[in-house]
């Protein structure tokens, strides 16, 4: 009896929080920003239905850069709806979207792009950027996944070691040029299957990058998951 007071007097503490939290930082649409009433919904029903699925087939087709990157998966193109939700991810302290939106991604993907895994690999910011943000996207996407699927995140795995550059506004060999030599393994990644984790993917080469550093160190396949691609 004396435990279940407590876990009454918990939830009540919870749900209290809860409501104060959303009268204080209301749920907004990461689209377009206006109030929703489902808390577990990242967008309202109108940016929703605009939200497009890439679909569940491999597209490594669509990289310039795929050296090293054995498979591609993409949750949803980057339409505007949501450009604004990656802006939101990685400019303005929603780190939490990117959990959601990782284990959305798993039930939207096909089961078998996450068996026989023996890890996920966010790609890691360099220090200096993650000071600046306090955070990694990459990071809890990966956490997303996880959750929803029991793969470890092997966040300890691979280190940024070059400032690069944004990307956003490099060709597709200047992007390749720019991320040359920038990550480094720094735990063991021999003999293992693993699914490398970032936000967006364009033309592949931040992942290329890191795909040929795992698997100089003896990562025997490397897949590339993110949450958006563009059309």
């Amino acid at each position: 009896m004396v435990m279940d007071s407590k876990a009454l007097i918990a939830r009540l503490v919870q749900e209290t929080y809860q409501r104060t939290l959303n009268l204080i930082y209301p749920p907004l649409c990461f689209g377009c920003r206006q109030l929703i009433h489902q808390k577990d919904n990242l967008f309202c029903p109108e940016c929703s239905n605009k939200l497009k699925p890439v679909g569940t087939g491999d597209q490594i087709y669509r990289l310039r850069n795929s050296e090293f990157i054995d498979h591609a998966y993409c949750g949803w193109y980057f339409t505007s709806e949501f450009q604004r939700g990656i802006h939101s991810l990685k400019y303005e302290d929603y780190a939490k979207l990117g959990f959601q939106l990782g284990r959305k991604m798993v039930d939207l993907l096909e089961p078998n792009v996450f068996a026989n895994v023996d890890g996920l690999i966010p790609i890691p910011l360099h220090t200096v950027k993650y000071r600046e943000r306090g955070y990694n996207q990459a990071e809890w996407i990966s956490r997303g996944i996880a959750k929803n699927t029991g793969i470890p995140v092997l966040k300890r795995s691979l280190k940024r070691i070059r400032y690069t550059q944004s990307q956003t506004t490099l060709s597709a060999q200047e992007r390749k040029n720019n991320l040359d030599h920038a990550f480094l393994v720094t735990a063991p990644v021999n003999g293992r299957a693993l699914i490398v984790v970032d936000d967006v993917l364009t033309t592949g080469a931040t992942i290329s990058s890191a795909a040929w550093s795992l698997k100089k160190s003896g990562a025997v396949t490397v897949t590339a998951v993110t949450v958006s691609t563009p059309e």
